[in-house]
This record gives C-alpha cells, structure tokens and sequence, in this order.
C-alpha cells in the first residue's frame, strides 16, 4: 500500500479503521465511526444514505451476496479533513453455464473513495467506479424525485420496491437521470481537489499572514499571497 500524506494522520486512521472493519465483516464497528449526519453515496450504483442502521444494512446484503470479496487498499492521500482511497475488490461471480450449471467467474473492480473526516468522524463518503458495466446489458440510473410514489408508500421493502421498478423498466416508464461518462466525471473529481487544495492554501496563507502581524512583521499580498 502506498500512502502519501500532507497532514492530519488522524483522518487517514480513522478511514483505515473503517475499511478494516468492512473488511472482517464487523459493520456495525466500521458505522461507528460516522458522525450523526452523515452522507454516504455510492455513484457506481446511485445509492445514498444517511442513517446508519440503513447503511450497516446495506453493508451486510453486499456481504451476503458476495461473501467471498476482498478490498485491498492500493493508495492512500491525505489533505487536511479529506482522505483519498484507491482500491481494488476482488470478488466471485455465478454465472448460468452450459446444461443448467454455473460457474463462479473471478472479477476484480478497481475505484476511489472520497472522505471527509471531522472530528475523528467521517462526514462523508463517496464511492467511485465502473466496474458494472461490463457484466451488465445496460445499465440505468432512475431519477429519485420522480420515483418518490415508491419511498412513501406505507407497505414498501426491498423485494416490492424492486418489483414496482421492474415493472416500470419493463413498460418503459423508468424516468432516468442524466449520467455524465467516465472521463467527465473523473475530470471533475480532479478539479474539486484543485479547488480543495487551493482553497486551503489560501487559507494556510492569511493564518502565516496573521501570526506575521502579531509579531511585528510586514506582509504584503493579502489573500492572493502573503510576503514577508
């Protein structure tokens, strides 16, 4: 594993922490770690959370579906509240073989992880990948608003909501949501984290300008950039 740090090991521990619960199987340990509001989004599926019974639970059916995965940790950075994970999972899939058989097919999916940390509890979370789409005729994000006759209903679980979301695909009623391609979105990840680091440079150049001044030291620049 290959990690590169700028500052505050404690967000990289605490996402370490978490990654290694997940991969014991100890979810309710690695959900621990979140902050009361929270945000947790997986884009390569288009789920998000934010309740911590709903996400421990989402964890164990990822397990129970696919006991025999592993997550390795290839890189790790670190920049102030936010941490950046590369990983890959490597996990088994059944597939309908000749004659009425299956066979397990070994796939490995690599992605990113977003992290913000504070106060030693994550903030939010965001995962990235495409490893679908290969294993997958077409793949379809639906648009939540539109599909919000479903959430309120009274009688509603897993099993019914897939079945309603089934039948709307089905008679080609699924409203879908626009989805940027791959290189747009990792274009855009790239300048979130510019625009990270530079705000925080700014930052860390208006603190070196205030302790100048309080002891008697010129500066000149303001937030553009301070000279001493």
């Amino acid at each position: 594993m290959n990690d590169t740090q700028l500052e505050n090991p404690v967000q990289r521990d605490v996402a370490l922490a978490v990654l290694t619960h997940l991969q014991k199987g100890e979810f309710n340990e690695a959900t621990a770690y979140f902050a009361e509001t929270f945000q947790f989004n997986d884009w390569g599926i288009g789920l998000e959370f934010r309740n911590i019974r709903r996400l421990a639970d989402f964890f164990k059916k990822t397990r129970e579906l696919y006991p025999h995965s592993s997550l390795q940790t290839d890189k790790i950075l670190v920049s102030g509240d936010h941490v950046i994970t590369e990983w890959t999972l490597h996990t088994v899939l059944t597939e309908p073989f000749y004659g009425g058989l299956s066979r397990n097919v070994p796939i490995s999916l690599q992605g990113a992880s977003i992290i913000c940390v504070e106060n030693a509890r994550v903030k939010s979370w965001s995962d990235y990948y495409d490893g679908l789409k290969p294993h997958a005729a077409a793949l379809k994000v639906a648009h939540p608003l539109m599909l919000r006759a479903i959430a309120a209903a009274k009688k509603r679980n897993d099993r019914i909501n897939a079945n309603k979301i089934c039948d709307c695909l089905r008679c080609d009623f699924l409203p879908e949501c626009d989805m940027a391609s791959t290189a747009i979105r990792e274009r855009r990840r790239t300048l979130r984290y510019r625009s990270l680091l530079v705000r925080q440079m700014v930052q860390m150049k208006n603190k070196i300008g205030i302790e100048a001044r309080l002891f008697g030291t010129e500066t000149s620049g303001g937030a553009s950039g301070n000279r001493l």
